[in-house]
């Protein structure tokens, strides 16, 4: 299996076989190997050295107590409650930023026409009496805030929209 990653904001290739493989990020590559595997939690080895992952969601997982999002860059159809598959949200461009889960919008931390520097939080959500800060992936500026304070949001959900480059 070979799939182009996401994790916390840096873009990567994992290329799996038989639970052993490599990580590439940054121009640097990471041998990988499952050592085991109970439901969500798996314990891993990055190069060597352990690491106790646990995922919460599609979105989200605990590495060794640690709050990380990730998500697969070719994203799988969301099944919906009725049983109908659909890929709302998968169509979004790049000049949006996605809630990385399910969760009710706590706070809302810049405004339209702010300038943000990747790294700078940009909405805090919920989710399972945890608090989840969403942080921009890029330098930019704020088009439009998609939510507000006390807002349901679903995982995938468009929450900001920067203004488009105009290369």
């Amino acid at each position: 299996m070979r799939r182009e990653i996401e994790i916390n904001g840096f873009k990567g290739f994992l290329e799996l076989r038989n639970g052993k493989g490599v990580v590439r990020f940054n121009g640097s590559e990471y041998e990988v190997e499952i050592l085991s595997k109970d439901g969500d939690e798996f314990v891993i080895s990055v190069s060597g050295e352990r690491y106790l992952v646990r995922l919460i969601d599609e979105y989200v997982a605990f590495i060794n107590g640690r709050l990380i999002s990730y998500e697969y860059i070719e994203r799988p159809p969301i099944k919906r409650v009725d049983g109908r598959t659909e890929r709302s949200f998968v169509g979004f461009s790049k000049e949006y930023i996605l809630s990385p889960l399910a969760g009710r919008v706590v706070e809302v931390l810049v405004k339209k026409g702010s300038n943000v520097k990747k790294g700078d939080t940009l909405v805090v959500l919920e989710s399972m009496k945890m608090l989840i800060e969403v942080k921009s992936d890029r330098d930019g500026k704020v088009e439009e805030i998609l939510v507000k304070q006390g807002d349901v949001v679903n995982k995938g959900q468009p929450l900001v929209k920067f203004v488009q480059d105009e290369k």
